[in-house]
């Protein structure tokens, strides 16, 4: 399962990295009774759209744009140009994981099963990792390309042709960081599609034969 949140902030505003790990607790003498406490545990994750899961994966990124506004008089009008000083994408990644309380007193075969889930379900969410880190680098690489992107108006009135030409170039720059996160946005649900969240690489919790 994942999370991704764009924000723009206006105006101001995997390499190999590490993630950090939330857990939320999950109760139950088996793994019969986890699969139920995993569907409607209330501090269980839930994505964009408010469905639970067991894991989940935060992929928060914000993009901070500063800017600066020249301007220059003559007899009759006044001429202003707005450019880029700083454009820059702030990235959160973090993974919720499942932790069983009740797992030292489980059976052997409830451990292993509950084991091979989590290890799955991790494997899963760390594809999520990776889908985010390289979207975010691919996002940054169509900013950069428009760094130098200047816009220039002229007017009698230097503060409402500054402010126009402010407001068109960052929106040209919003536009390209819109849609190449949408498109960050589409690699993860396809990748839950094609892993049908996880359940092809092994994400499926098995019953186990209680003590």
């Amino acid at each position: 399962m994942r999370l991704v949140i764009g924000t723009l902030i206006v105006f101001l505003f995997l390499g190999c990295k590490t993630v950090p790990i939330k857990t939320y607790p999950v109760r139950g003498e088996t793994t019969q009774a986890l699969m139920f406490d995993l569907k409607d545990n209330p501090v269980g994750p839930k994505d964009s759209w408010g469905h639970r899961g067991a894991a989940m994966t935060l992929c928060r990124v914000r993009l901070e744009l500063k800017g600066e506004k020249q301007m220059k008089w003559n007899a009759e009008e006044c001429t202003c140009r707005a450019q880029l000083q700083k454009i820059q994408l702030h990235k959160e990644v973090e993974i919720t994981m499942p932790k069983w309380v009740e797992e030292s007193q489980a059976s052997r075969d409830c451990k292993n099963k509950w084991e091979r889930f989590l290890k799955a379900t991790r494997y899963h969410e760390d594809g999520h990792v990776k889908i985010c880190h390289s979207g975010v680098d691919n996002i940054q690489k169509h900013l950069e390309q428009v760094a130098s992107t200047t816009v220039k108006k002229k007017g009698a009135d230097c503060a409402v042709i500054c402010d126009a030409a402010w407001k068109e170039l960052k929106w040209k720059v919003e536009q390209v960081y819109k849609k190449h996160f949408n498109h960050l946005q589409q690699r993860q649900i396809d990748y839950d599609e094609e892993t049908r969240h996880g359940q092809t690489q092994g994400g499926v919790l098995e019953t186990c034969r209680p003590r």
